[in-house]
């Protein structure tokens, strides 16, 4: 699709949203987008499913409602997209920047995250169900609510095997998940888990990247509510 025709689909599919006349709500299924430039472009409860946007720039773009099933979206940028309510199932989103992206009830059950940048990105209730997310850096990311059932986290454990062994890679000697669960209950930086663990005030306190992946992680899914002190006692 030629840059000329895309932006016609795009300008006949903001007419629909509006509501206004001779609109069209835009059907992408299956088109070649890679290297698009789409930032800050509605396209709302567009179709783009098994869509080819592999290093698109989606940034800022609205996509609340899109149908994104099997689309490919490899080291795209969609930094500050909208995607609350897209169908994200089995989609491919390996590499691809999601920093302060809007995923609110979205549904990204089997989508592929491998590597993601997820930092500061809102997943409160999403359906993370058999998602990958091996590698995705998860800094200050809203999971509150989301479902993890069978998804393979950061660590590339399996959500079931982390749940219950929260802090392996991160605390191993017992004298360190001591400090930790002492301050269980705590989230401020100053005196939250981590911090009387480790010693740090934040993750650029912590030099080795894959331990500040991990930290990041189970910061994110401590502030959210989903580890428990059980998790911790059987590390």
């Amino acid at each position: 699709m030629s840059p000329a025709e895309l932006a016609e689909v795009v300008r006949l599919h903001g007419l629909w949203a509006r509501g206004e006349d001779g609109g069209k709500r835009a059907d992408l299924t299956g088109a070649d987008l890679r290297g698009a430039t789409l930032r800050d472009t509605n396209l709302v409860r567009a179709d783009l499913t098994v869509a080819n946007l592999r290093g698109a720039d989606l940034a800022g773009a609205g996509l609340a409602g899109a149908y994104l099933w099997g689309a490919d979206f490899t080291g795209a940028d969609l930094t500050g997209a909208n995607l609350a309510d897209a169908i994200l199932t089995d989609a491919i989103l390996t590499g691809a920047n999601l920093r302060g992206a809007y995923l609110t009830d979205a549904i990204l059950t089997g989508a592929n995250l491998r590597g993601a940048y997820l930092a500061s990105a809102d997943l409160a209730s999403a359906d993370l169900a058999g998602a990958i997310l091996t590698g995705a850096y998860l800094a200050s990311a809203d999971l509150a609510g989301a479902i993890l059932t069978g998804a393979t986290m950061p660590d590339d454990r399996t959500w079931e095997e982390y749940r219950v062994d929260h802090l392996a890679g991160i605390c191993s000697e017992p004298q360190v998940i001591a400090r930790a669960l002492a301050a269980w209950g705590q989230h401020d930086w100053r005196s939250c888990p981590m911090h009387s663990a480790l010693g740090v005030g934040g993750l650029d306190d912590i030099e080795d990247d894959e331990r500040r992946r991990l930290v990041a992680c189970w910061v994110a899914l401590y502030d959210s509510g989903h580890l428990t002190v059980d998790g911790a006692v059987r590390a």
